[in-house]
């Protein structure tokens, strides 16, 4: 038998294993791919310590009397302790008012993050009210003439005014909002508009922080910080601290799904997406031809047809190598024939069966034949094509 052309590969699934250079080739990719796989692990690693730490702000948020954090009011609420101060830390407006009598002062840690205030009007007449860094939304519903009057960069404040906690403080280290009065004028104005008292109708105050770190355990300690926490706080012997939590779930309603998310998870789930967007425009490749990859060691053209042989046979495929070795020969013998390698069928039966002088039948039957039967058919097939071949090369 002649070895002419290459034999054409093996179908999917006909061959038990890769050939040297599709290992080699698998190896290189993944050693290629191992850095990737590392850069994502360790960004979805970033991220998750993101989101755990997100969590873990809003679980025990700023002013929170049970948080350690720099931004809680742990320390605060311990000195109030030890001197006798009831502090109670609630979650819900509505138990804030069921609890709340004339000797109670109501700390509401972050009111913007408050799902309903409106149960905070009906606070009985002799309750102070301290709002810690209170925005717009929470103004609007608890003091409707109060506004934001701008900002003052964190800085040590002298007190500016004659309010006895204040007094008593002296200097803040302190920044933040600061608030105006529109409507009436009981009120009184400290540390330049930052700490704002409002006489509340029928007994008890409100008093606005414009920043949530003048109380904080990181700046408690500094100035007169803990000096005003203690006072302001300490004029009652009950203290309510509501801290933000879950809305309320309506009787017989639900809670839809957006309310008992994270709020930065928004945000983070963006930032996901970016990250997975920036990494696939990353690995993208250009389609391009096909590159021949050169093999590890150099394999002679023998070797390769017999490798190729034995897994025909061991995958039973004698129609793919029958169909091989015609197309072969067909290449071979196309150029004698002064014939195109890509010639319809019958063109290439016709002028070999004038060449030959074999019926057309009998060469249609040789070159595009049904598989054979059996392995002897197969080599008697190759047999009579080389025959074919010889009487091509002769005429």
């Amino acid at each position: 038998m002649t070895v002419g052309a290459p034999p054409l590969l093996p179908a999917p699934g006909e061959a038990s294993r890769a050939t040297p250079s599709r290992s080699w080739s698998r190896r290189e990719h993944a050693r290629r791919n191992a850095g990737v796989l590392v850069i994502a692990t360790a960004l979805i690693g970033l991220i998750a310590l993101t989101l755990a730490a997100e969590q873990r702000r809003s679980a025990h948020g700023l002013m929170d009397p049970a948080s350690y954090d720099q931004q809680g009011g742990r320390a605060l609420a311990t000195l109030l302790q030890d001197r006798g101060i009831t502090v109670t830390r609630l979650s819900d407006a509505q138990q804030v008012v069921a609890t709340a009598t004339a000797q109670t002062t109501v700390v509401v840690a972050d009111p913007d993050g408050e799902p309903d205030l409106t149960p905070l009007r009906r606070l009985p007449p002799g309750t102070t009210l301290v709002l810690v860094d209170p925005g717009d939304e929470s103004l609007s519903v608890l003091q409707p003439g109060v506004r934001l009057g701008g900002a003052v960069d964190g800085q040590t404040l002298q007190p500016g005014c004659q309010q006895p906690d204040a007094l008593l403080a002296g200097s803040l280290t302190s920044g933040g909002d600061t608030f105006l009065e529109t409507t009436t004028t009981t009120s009184v104005s400290c540390y330049s508009g930052t700490v704002y008292e409002q006489q509340r109708p029928g007994g008890g105050a409100t008093v606005d922080l414009g920043s949530a770190q003048t109380l904080s355990n990181q700046y408690l300690g500094q100035q007169g910080n803990a000096a005003f926490g203690i006072s302001l706080l300490s004029h009652q012997p009950t203290v309510l601290w509501l801290v933000p939590g879950p809305a309320a779930v309506a009787s017989g309603g639900t809670t839809p799904l957006d309310k008992l998310l994270p709020s930065r998870l928004g945000w983070a789930i963006d930032q996901i997406l970016i990250a997975v967007a920036l990494l696939m425009l990353w690995r993208a490749r250009r389609h391009g031809r096909v590159v021949v990859e050169p093999l590890p060691v150099p394999v002679r053209a023998s070797e390769t047809v017999e490798g190729l042989g034995r897994l025909y046979r061991s995958a039973r495929s004698r129609r793919r190598a029958a169909t091989a070795l015609q197309a072969a020969a067909r290449s071979r013998m196309a150029p004698r024939l002064g014939l195109r390698r890509d010639d319809q069928p019958h063109a290439v039966v016709d002028a070999v069966a004038v060449r030959t002088g074999r019926p057309a039948a009998e060469v249609a039957a040789l070159l595009y034949g049904a598989e054979p039967g059996d392995d002897p058919a197969l080599v008697a097939l190759a047999d009579q094509l080389d025959a074919l071949e010889a009487e091509v090369r002769r005429s």
